[in-house]
């Protein structure tokens, strides 16, 4: 009887050991979580547009130029698709032209930033468009719109070649017989005869623009005003 003082005394310090270890820590204030904003990036995509054989084109208008074109409203104009959030908008083009067998072209989409002040965010992609497949170009990457210069070749029963007036270079157009001009940038065969494009023609008959030389015929019809060819 005398050692249970003792067992009492042992076991109410392992109770106290087990009752700490036990013990609940207070509750941390709950904190406020922070949940980061998610920035939605304003983006588009183009689509594919159809290849003509040439183009051309006024400013931002670009026309097509089929094969079998007969008169001016054969030409189709056209402008970029854009797809800008699951949804199809017709944008305009900022620059269009043919290099190396490729048509490059610029396009901007505009995205409002701030309503009151009217502030947009503008996106341009650089793109080059070949066998129905667009590629995305970096700015520094995107090629440099040629200078206009002469055109020379050989399309059925015309020729485009560079003649020489008074010591200065001349554009000259033969068939069964030659026209003369200050210049020649461009030409195609279509049907019907050659669609040819002088930025500098030669007095009102032959007016600068996009003109049509038909078959068999002396005349040539202006079909549009200046503009650019590309092929």
């Amino acid at each position: 009887m005398k050692k249970l003082p003792k067992l009492l005394i042992i076991v109410s310090y392992v109770l106290s050991v087990v009752y700490c270890k036990l013990e609940v820590p207070p509750e941390e204030p709950e904190k406020n979580i922070l949940i980061e904003e998610i920035e939605i990036m304003n983006d588009f995509i183009v689509k594919p547009f159809t290849e003509y054989p040439a183009y051309f084109v006024q400013g931002n208008a670009v026309s097509g130029i089929p094969a079998d074109a007969k008169v001016p409203i054969d030409l189709l104009r056209f402008l970029p698709e854009l797809e800008i959030n699951n949804e199809y908008a017709l944008g305009i083009f900022d620059q269009f032209f043919v290099k190396d067998g490729k048509v490059h072209f610029t396009v901007s989409a505009h995205f409002p930033v701030d309503e009151e002040t009217g502030e947009v965010q503008v996106i341009t992609k650089y793109c080059t468009l070949k066998d129905g497949e667009i590629s995305y170009l970096t700015k520094a990457k995107f090629p440099e719109m040629p200078d206009s210069g002469r055109a020379t070749g050989t399309t059925g029963e015309y020729n485009i070649d560079i003649g020489d007036y008074k010591g200065e270079p001349i554009s000259i157009a033969s068939r069964d017989y030659a026209e003369n001009f200050l210049m020649i940038d461009g030409f195609i065969e279509i049907e019907g005869g050659l669609l040819i494009h002088t930025p500098s023609g030669r007095g009102s008959s032959r007016p600068p623009g996009l003109l049509f030389w038909p078959e068999g015929l002396r005349t040539m019809n202006p079909w549009k005003e200046v503009g650019r060819f590309w092929k």
